[in-house]
């Protein structure tokens, strides 16, 4: 006899099997086999500029800043690094690679932009660096990334083997700096490795294109940003992913390569990861076609709904219904968990495997703060947000 109970079976059942078809759809996306080879490599390229916006001391930054020149680019690099100005904390940090950067015969300079005016920091420095560029390929890289020898290469050589490619750009893997990780830099971790890295692989074509662009370390022709430029940028909250929408609207591919890009976080707080999920939350409403964040927040919203399958079942005397709810919650965290460490992050212990259940419950929180307050704190600048998570208003100082 049909009853209640058999009904909340079969969801628990439907359930169970969605969170296992998205969690194999997704192993599969970051092992995937049909993105064309990587191009061969070449003993001589164009010369290149690498912009680096600086503000703040990121986790090991003195490391972050000895692998950006350690590069092992077969061609002639000039790297800019741009601070707002001598006050900046990175400063003796940055003023010290660029000393032992001129001992080496390195091409590489410190540039003061001064503060943004209706733009984000990053963005203004983004533009200072490329009106100092000397050549016609462009680099940006983040300060808290540490690129491996090689990956400056390898986002060059689609831009000269395909003129339709506009950008490239590596995915990013979040790995702890030196020392015992926070449980909040395990949440971080999982954040951009279990739920936004996995997706990013999922969408891409087969040739590696993505609408918008992951834009840690980007490369460009000077040429393709002509075509946009980046002043068009202006106003908006996520630079580099609204460059790679209009990229695409333009008729460019964005490219993604095949190696990760470390992002060094240590020491993380709780009050600190929140933050920065609301941070990432606040840019996913603009800078993200709503294709790529749905299947995210399908993820959440389905391990909200098991969970209340087992509370539902549990209640109502149907064993079997709550059995299979908390298998479904259960099995969609640790499906996160797998993710992040098949992404390239390092393994999840026991210890921390509460984690990524705190930043599912967490969520809906986070959601709901990011439509409350149009306010973002970020890199020591307060920004006012419209309605549609643009910039309302000019930056409005310093913390």
């Amino acid at each position: 006899m049909w009853d209640l109970s058999s009904t909340l079976t079969v969801l628990g059942t439907l359930g169970l099997a969605e969170a296992l078809r998205a969690h194999l759809s997704l192993e599969r996306a970051l092992v995937r086999g049909d993105l064309p080879p990587r191009p061969e490599a070449r003993a001589n390229l164009p010369p290149i500029t690498v912009i680096r916006p600086i503000k703040g001391v990121d986790t090991d930054l003195a490391a972050n800043l000895g692998a950006a020149l350690a590069h092992g680019y077969p061609g002639e690099v000039e790297t800019l690094f741009v601070l707002d100005d001598e006050r900046d904390p990175a400063f003796p940090f940055v003023e010290a690679a660029v000393h032992r950067g001129w001992r080496h015969g390195q091409d590489v300079r410190l540039l003061l932009a001064g503060e943004p005016h209706g733009m984000t920091g990053k963005l203004h420095a983004m533009e200072v660096g490329l009106a100092e560029a000397k050549h016609d390929l462009i680099a940006f890289a983040d300060s808290d990334t540490r690129a491996p020898p090689g990956l400056l290469e390898q986002l060059v050589r689609p831009l000269l083997d395909d003129e339709k490619v506009g950008a490239t750009f590596a995915p990013v893997v979040v790995r702890p700096g030196e020392g015992e990780p926070t449980s909040a830099d395990v949440a971080y971790a999982l954040m951009l490795n279990g739920l936004y890295t996995p997706e990013a692989w999922a969408q891409v074509d087969s040739q590696g294109n993505l609408r918008f662009i992951m834009g840690q370390f980007m490369a460009f022709r000077r040429e393709t940003l002509d075509v946009i430029g980046l002043r068009g940028t202006e106003g908006e909250l996520v630079d580099d992913m609204s460059i790679g929408l209009r990229l695409s609207e333009a008729g460019f591919e964005n490219r993604m390569i095949h190696t990760h890009l470390p992002i060094i976080e240590r020491g993380l707080t709780w009050p600190g990861f929140m933050k920065v999920y609301e941070r990432w939350i606040m840019f996913s409403r603009r800078g993200i076609p709503a294709d790529f964040k749905w299947p995210q927040i399908w993820r959440v919203l389905l391990f909200f709904a098991q969970l209340l399958l087992a509370a539902t079942g549990a209640a109502l005397g149907a064993p079997l219904a709550a059995l299979l709810g908390l298998a479904g919650a259960v099995g969609t965290g640790l499906s996160i968990n797998a993710l992040h460490e098949a992404a390239g992050g390092a393994p999840v212990g026991w210890r921390h495997a509460w984690v990524v259940f705190a930043v599912l419950l967490v969520s809906p929180f986070i959601f709901l703060e990011v439509m409350r307050d149009r306010k973002l704190d970020w890199r020591g600048r307060v920004y006012d947000l419209d309605s549609q998570a643009r910039l309302a208003a000019p930056t409005l100082g310093h913390r």
